[in-house]
């Protein structure tokens, strides 16, 4: 189970990341698109029962994710 919710975070995470580049800088959209999946993921991983000891792989996949997902919208416009 641990493992399903480190790949659906990095997936949703990924999407935002796209997203957020097309938003100014310090604009809510763009905290939006930072804030809204990691809370995704903190609800999923209370409800799902996964232990503690997996937050922080969930964190690392979480910027992983929101970092790629830049890289790609920066290379889709190039």
């Amino acid at each position: 189970m641990a493992f399903l919710l480190i790949v659906f975070t990095f997936i949703v995470n990924t999407v935002s990341g796209y997203i957020r580049m097309n938003y100014p800088e310090k604009s809510r959209a763009r905290i939006r698109c930072f804030y809204i999946p990691i809370t995704i993921s903190i609800i999923l991983r209370q409800f799902s029962g996964v232990s503690w000891e997996v937050i922080p792989a969930l964190v690392a996949v979480a910027l992983l994710g929101l970092y790629l997902g830049g890289k790609l919208n920066r290379h889709h416009k190039a």
